[in-house]
């Protein structure tokens, strides 16, 4: 399906976070036809991939602050430039089910793009 479509960034949720998770991401992503950045432990189970049509600027993969004892949440950022050199920020993020920490996170988000 991935690849029928053909993005040059796929940002995803859910991905497995725990034992082998990133060889799963990467096997996933090579699959896809795609390069992923790594590291998105602590990242509530997001992250990005990206196609060769784009040259990667930069990637993070960050916590959100919750609640204890709620689920880790979080978000993947890249930065990518795509032909003709203009630049471009995606965000993969995975809010809280509690809405007021949604308020908080989206200022978290947003402020670092800045």
């Amino acid at each position: 399906m991935v690849r029928a479509i053909d993005p040059d960034v796929l940002c995803l949720q859910e991905v497995p976070r725990r034992l082998l998770g990133g060889r799963r991401v990467a096997r996933f992503a090579a699959a896809c036809g795609m390069h992923w950045p790594g590291r998105h432990r602590g990242s509530g189970g997001t992250t990005v991939l990206t196609s060769d049509r784009v040259r990667v600027l930069g990637a993070e993969h960050l916590r959100l602050p919750v609640r204890w004892p709620d689920r880790t949440r979080g978000y993947a950022v890249v930065r990518v430039a795509v032909p003709g050199g203009r630049e471009l920020t995606a965000v993969s993020v995975h809010l809280s089910l509690e809405a007021h920490e949604r308020v908080s996170s989206q200022g978290a988000v947003v402020t670092p793009l800045d």
